[in-house]
């Protein structure tokens, strides 16, 4: 799950990159995003404007982050130190960078591999790798605050919250005790105590 969670930010992130360094080098800003688009459109994916291949881009691309975060999630582990997780996520970010553009991409997205710019997909892969590197916190943020899981008992300020407003049944109902007060003394209590009395 934290694994996910970084690799889908990381893909956020790089996304809003490419956006911004198409603009830059002035091209129209979807362009590198409909470019990823052909590894599944093929040809009419290949186009300049915002449209059907932008949202099949960005789809794709949050798609292989997430899995690139998945996939770094199972070699490291949770309680990594932030610095070496940082230096790990990037070890692996190019890693895939380099065989994503040395063997995948000539026989999966042939399109892409010949119209994407490898210096800014180079800068994917670096914001990518620092990304990676926090999948330590989340982790231990998850293991902290973990999901409730279905079925689980209602929390218990939820049940005291309950029982202050449950109706007390007759039986939950304590009867106070009463005193049983004395009969006032009547005259013939008088003179006997008086005859019972010192001579």
């Amino acid at each position: 799950m934290a694994g996910l969670q970084a690799g889908v930010l990381a893909g956020v992130i790089s996304g809003g990159w490419l956006v911004i360094e198409s603009a830059r080098a002035g091209r129209h800003a979807w362009s590198a995003l409909n470019l990823v688009s052909t590894a599944m459109l093929g040809h009419s994916g290949y186009t300049l404007s915002f449209g059907l291949p932008t949202i099949a881009g960005i789809s794709l691309h949050l798609v292989v982050a997430g899995i690139h975060g998945m996939i770094f999630a199972t070699l490291l582990s949770p309680r990594t130190r932030p610095l070496l997780a940082t230096n790990a996520g990037l070890l692996f970010s190019f890693g895939c960078y380099f065989l994503t553009f040395g063997w995948l991409l000539a026989r999966l997205a042939p399109i892409m591999a010949r119209n994407a710019s490898p210096l800014e997909w180079a800068g994917v892969h670096l914001l990518t790798g620092m990304i990676l590197g926090l999948y330590p916190e989340f982790a231990r943020g998850l293991l902290r605050h973990p999901l409730p899981e279905p079925g689980a008992p209602a929390v218990p300020a939820l049940e005291a919250a309950a029982d202050s407003h449950r109706i007390a049944s007759p039986v939950d109902v304590v009867p106070e005790e009463t005193a049983v007060e004395a009969p006032p003394p009547t005259a013939g209590h008088l003179e006997d105590a008086a005859n019972s009395g010192p001579a």
